[in-house]
């Protein structure tokens, strides 16, 4: 299957189901030849997993190299959705989406890409994640210590907790009204006007209070990042130049991390002109992403 707008990407769309019953989807890109290494990417807040131009770029890239690329579909995906799952033997409909979802729930949707890859022969798995992605691929690791993941890549590791305080009042008051409504109604809507997007005051929460470890794994104005220092494997972070969901500049935010990886093999990389969503620069990071994979990191 050839998508349109990008003759150069052809993949095909797979299905799985995570271990809790949750079916989703995924757009899988593989070279002509079995891949030994693969990459499973992790979109951000309320993204899709084949829409972005950022995907369709690394996943014409990769088999190019060959890499095979797996972009999965999350409970995270999109605004608000219904998911089906198995549960007690029957198919039960859920409410998910960016707005709604668990965030610790991405450790079964991550498992789940791991084991799609590795149905094809894929056997070194490198975690992908960009923005939210970034948090989820950390979370994942520093959890579950998987041996079949050789590699983290971190595309514009945004810091949620401090960027949104950026907002002033506007982020006062909508956080004195989610903290309220969380201890009552936690998976509620909030008002449009509350909230940045479609969302319930539990994921609102997730994102901006320390209490909660999503909001603190890339906070870059603690001492120590806890969950991040407990990845063994390499590292990759790339920042483009134009980044704004961090409190400095981005030179800086690459030296947190590297003081705070505990790896040995971190690499930082900044891409010139780019912003948080590499717009005009996605073969740029698609070719440094392969070409970190292939020097062995």
């Amino acid at each position: 299957m050839a998508i349109a707008g990008n003759t150069s990407m052809k993949g095909s769309i797979v299905e799985f189901r995570t271990r809790d019953g949750v079916l989703l989807d995924g757009f899988l890109a593989t070279p002509k030849k079995r891949a030994k290494r693969g990459v499973l990417f992790i979109h951000g807040l309320g993204g899709s997993f084949f829409r972005s131009r950022m995907i369709k770029d690394m996943a014409a890239e990769m088999p190019k190299r060959g890499i095979a690329f797996l972009s999965i579909e999350q409970r995270g995906s999109y605004g608000a959705a219904l998911f089906s799952r198995i549960q007690g033997g029957k198919r039960r409909r859920m409410l998910a989406g960016g707005g709604f979802e668990k965030f610790k729930d991405c450790i079964h949707d991550i498992e789940g890409g791991i084991r799609a890859l590795s149905r094809e022969g894929v056997r070194e798995i490198f975690i992908a994640g960009h923005s939210t992605g970034c948090q989820k691929a950390a979370y994942y690791q520093s959890k579950k210590k998987d041996r079949k993941v050789k590699g983290i890549i971190l595309i514009a590791p945004a810091d949620d907790y401090n960027s949104a305080r950026m907002e002033g009042k506007r982020f006062d008051m909508m956080y004195r009204y989610a903290r309220r409504r969380y201890k009552k109604e936690p998976d509620a809507m909030m008002p449009y006007r509350m909230g940045y997007s479609i969302e319930s005051p539990s994921r609102f929460m997730s994102r901006v209070d320390s209490h909660f470890i999503e909001s603190r794994i890339f906070n870059y104005e603690l001492k120590r990042l806890r969950e991040f220092n407990s990845i063994k494997v390499p590292i990759l972070a790339v920042f483009g130049s134009r980044e704004k969901y961090v409190p400095r500049a981005v030179e800086e935010c690459l030296g947190i991390l590297r003081d705070n990886s505990s790896t040995g093999k971190f690499i930082g990389m900044v891409i010139k002109g780019a912003d948080h969503g590499f717009k005009g620069k996605g073969i740029v990071l698609a070719e440094a992403v392969a070409g970190w994979i292939e020097s062995g990191k």
